[in-house]
């Protein structure tokens, strides 16, 4: 259930020349200066962001709150995003994330944010049919987290890191499969918005010197987040032999890919692969505070991807699938930014099983104080 009571703020709102939604701004900006009740859009307007045209489903609250239960409301296809006026402080034992799958989720503090428990996009990524593009969060224009140019854009290919540079900052590349016996199906990249999707593993065979045909490499994953790559076909040993073929993993995506086929010729000792995690795209997140930002021992900010499905680890095993890629991570505040706890943006693992594979990529990070 979406958190609390929201409401607008009257201070931010409408002042500051603020010339309203449609005005080319940055992201922060318009989180700053927008007001739900009087600005057109209410809580779900269409900003100008540096001259792209972004749908946002946007909620205020009053400060200072605790956020100890519910979700961050959230709409498909829209960035999430929530201002809060005032102290906010996230309870330990608790995870906020946005109620449904979306384009980012996004949050702006006026005044200080305390993190004991958990700020998580994981798995709530969307998938696109085409770029994105960049997002300006901060720029030197409107200035409001100090001077410093902060520009989400795109995302890193197969089992690569994103870019931590903040004016072009982007999410992991999804990663391989596992080789199994015939080999490796390359992830992809997402886009500025969530981590890539995860290869495909390849078809098991335990004998080789027994083989005689049918075995397949993993499939490649799609880009944009999109489909999981398809597992590859178990190979098929000479008849009359006990044989232990497999086919590969699917790998993680939106949606995942399917296990191979089974081509053995011995069906009591062989399987078919299993699919990857569907819908386990992690989005990405954006945290600004205009005062300190403090992470306690057990505070965890994060957009890590989610790791691939195990080929098995007996005789009869094949390929993992790929994990998906980390989101983009900006945690920047204000005044003093203090991490006890954890910042992860950490790709998701390629699945255990036969033959090794490449991890998901990190999704690009920027956490500290000053921004201001």
């Amino acid at each position: 259930m979406p958190l609390g009571i929201a409401r607008g703020i009257s201070f931010a709102a409408g002042g500051g020349g603020y010339e309203g939604p449609d005005e080319s701004a940055d992201l922060f900006w318009h989180m700053y200066k927008f007001n739900p009740d009087t600005d057109t859009g209410g809580n779900d307007p269409t900003w100008n962001i540096g001259g792209t045209n972004r749908d946002v489903k946007f909620t205020t609250y009053s400060g200072p709150i605790t956020f100890g239960s519910g979700s961050l409301p959230a709409a498909t296809s829209k960035l999430s995003c929530a201002r809060v006026d005032g102290n906010l402080t996230i309870d330990s034992g608790f995870t906020l994330f946005p109620s449904t799958d979306c384009y980012g989720m996004f949050l702006f503090v006026d005044g200080n944010l305390t993190v004991y428990g958990t700020i998580s996009t994981y798995q709530m990524g969307q998938s696109r049919t085409s770029s994105a593009g960049a997002l300006i969060l901060n720029s030197s224009e409107n200035e409001v987290a100090g001077s410093t140019g902060i520009t989400w854009d795109g995302s890193a290919g197969s089992h690569t890191n994103g870019s931590n540079t903040s004016t072009a900052m982007t999410a992991g590349g999804g990663g391989t499969g596992g080789y199994g016996s015939y080999g490796r199906g390359n992830g992809a990249e997402g886009h500025t918005f969530a981590g890539g999707s995860g290869g495909g593993g390849g078809g098991g065979i335990a004998y080789y010197n027994h083989y005689s045909g049918g075995g397949g490499g993993g499939g490649a994953a799609t880009t944009f987040s999109r489909n999981g790559g398809n597992g590859g076909a178990s190979g098929h040993t000479k008849w009359g032999y006990w044989t232990s073929d497999k086919g590969g993993m699917g790998g993680n995506g939106n949606p995942a890919g399917s296990g191979g086929p089974n081509n053995s010729y011995n069906g009591s000792s062989s399987s078919a692969g299993g699919a990857g995690y569907s819908s386990s795209v992690s989005a990405s997140l954006g945290i600004y505070a205009t005062g300190d930002l403090y992470i306690g021992s057990s505070g965890t900010i994060t957009t890590v991807g989610r790791g691939g499905v195990s080929g098995g680890t007996s005789q009869m095993s094949s390929g993992g699938g790929g994990g998906t890629g980390g989101g983009i991570l900006v945690a920047v505040c204000g005044g003093t930014y203090t991490n006890n706890g954890t910042v992860a943006t950490t790709g998701g693992a390629t699945g255990s099983g036969r033959g090794s594979g490449y991890n998901a990529g990190n999704g690009g990070v920027l956490t500290g104080g000053g921004y201001g």
